[in-house]
């Protein structure tokens, strides 16, 4: 919303929201997910997810990795639990299933599990 109040707000706008019945501050912070009580946001722990590898990473990606992941202001720790499969990086084509690595450039389907559960959405 610039510079007004409104009623509607669509993923990715900025607002700045207070709730009515609740005096304390700290309910709310940056990362918090808002969503209505009949469609809650959907929550998981466990993500298949196509990732990508660049240049930089010194040693192939492997089961066991762990890393960060950043989804909108929030940041999660996550393990690499299994390589589901390696793409070719132009077209998307499965390369080879249950690949042992993925080498820096690649790119591939990988499950991921992070330390607590978070709120996702499937990408469209």
């Amino acid at each position: 919303m610039e510079d007004g109040l409104g009623s509607v707000a669509y993923a990715g706008d900025p607002v700045i929201l207070s709730l009515q019945g609740y005096s304390d501050a700290n309910v709310l912070s940056i990362g918090c997910v808002l969503s209505h009580p009949l469609f809650p946001c959907k929550v998981a722990s466990k993500l298949e997810t196509r990732l990508v590898t660049f240049d930089a990473m010194k040693i192939p990606l492997t089961k066991g990795f762990t890393g960060v992941i950043h989804i909108g202001t929030m940041t999660e720790q996550v393990c690499v639990k299994k390589l589901v499969s390696q793409l070719n990086r132009g077209t998307g084509e499965v390369i080879k299933t249950k690949p042992r690595c993925l080498p820096k450039n690649g790119n591939g389907i990988v499950e991921i599990e992070t330390a607590r559960p978070i709120c996702v959405e499937q990408f469209k």
